[in-house]
């Protein structure tokens, strides 16, 4: 699986094998949208989050090979921007699922919590 994001015509994507919902989703694209806007001044306003989009896609999705094929073929300064953009996606990813990992381990103490103390 790939998490891929969009940003204005930039795009990229992280090989991610983590159970993802559409909330996880959603709040890994509200975690990459001001990094997009620290890339790019010009994304600002209401409709910043009708420019990003944020995507699970399988391993032999077409996206895929494009993201490879543009890992080999473009130029210094558009690869500048893609591995700071794959930085801030990963960066979002991590802080996402540390609170997911936070929450579900905060249930399984207070069950265990329950189930000692009734």
């Amino acid at each position: 699986m790939y998490i891929v994001a969009t940003c204005g015509m930039f795009i990229v994507g992280i090989k991610c094998n983590v159970c993802t919902t559409v909330q996880t989703l959603t709040d890994i694209k509200n975690e990459f949208i001001p990094h997009c806007q620290k890339l790019f001044c010009n994304l600002n306003g209401n409709d910043v989050a009708d420019q990003i989009k944020v995507k699970v896609v399988g391993d032999n999705a077409t996206i895929v090979t494009a993201l490879t094929f543009m890992d080999k073929f473009t130029d210094g300064a558009y690869q500048v921007v893609r591995e700071q953009m794959i930085a801030a996606l990963k960066g979002s990813i991590v802080k996402v699922y540390a609170k997911v990992y936070e929450q579900e381990m905060q249930r399984k103490v207070e069950a265990l919590r329950n189930s000692l103390f009734g």
